[in-house]
């Protein structure tokens, strides 16, 4: 009775969705898809889809090593460590899935790069040193700095946190910002029409 309870917990507690929520947590932070609170339907099929698959797997390896409690407990840690294993390796096949897909989509259907992540999420996720000023949609500064962090777009609001300039801004208009741009090696503007804002945004190589 006792194994049997032991089975039946673990049965639930990986079909509910945990491990395969791990897999999908893995596979999201290495970049290889991202949803945002638009296409939550999207994310919960995915996970359901890694759960599914760990359920079969788990049955699979169970009635394999058999149903003690030393082999369910095992069973467990080996089925964990496939999904570790597991997302490492899925992030690696989707992102070179997209690449397949882009040079299909650019050079035989001649469309564009397909891209499901958010504009600023696409903008800021760098390892380069990003300059950020922004102005309202009236061309007023409203602050600059470096960045230091960006709330994701999946959480639906955006924030920012900047490092201070070296220098104290002064006067700035947008007019010698977008000058800047212009001569800037590696420059874009984020434009976001819900806040009202505009960013521009220099990226520069780490000293």
């Amino acid at each position: 009775m006792t194994q049997e309870f032991i089975l039946s917990t673990l049965t639930l507690f990986i079909s509910s969705g945990c491990f395969g929520y791990l897999i999908y947590f893995i596979v999201e932070n290495l970049g290889a898809v991202s949803y945002t609170a638009q296409r939550q339907d999207e994310k919960r099929m995915l996970i359901m889809l890694f759960s599914g698959l760990n359920i079969a797997f788990y049955l699979l390896i169970n009635h394999w090593l058999g149903q003690g409690t030393k082999e369910v407990a095992f069973t467990v840690l080996l089925l964990l460590l496939c999904d570790i294993v597991a997302g490492f390796i899925l992030a690696n096949c989707i992102a070179q899935l997209k690449i397949w897909i882009f040079q299909i989509r650019k050079n035989i259907l001649g469309m564009s790069r397909p891209e499901n992540r958010s504009a600023r999420d696409y903008l800021f996720n760098t390892s380069k040193v990003q300059t950020l000023f922004i102005f309202d949609m009236d061309n007023n500064l409203i602050n600059a700095g470096y960045l230091d962090y960006q709330e994701p777009a999946i959480n639906n609001y955006f924030d920012l946190t900047l490092y201070p300039l070296k220098e104290p801004v002064g006067k700035v208009t947008i007019e010698k910002v977008d000058q800047a741009a212009c001569n800037h090696k590696d420059a874009r503007i984020l434009v976001d029409f819900e806040k009202q804002i505009k960013i521009y945004v220099f990226r520069d190589e780490l000293d």
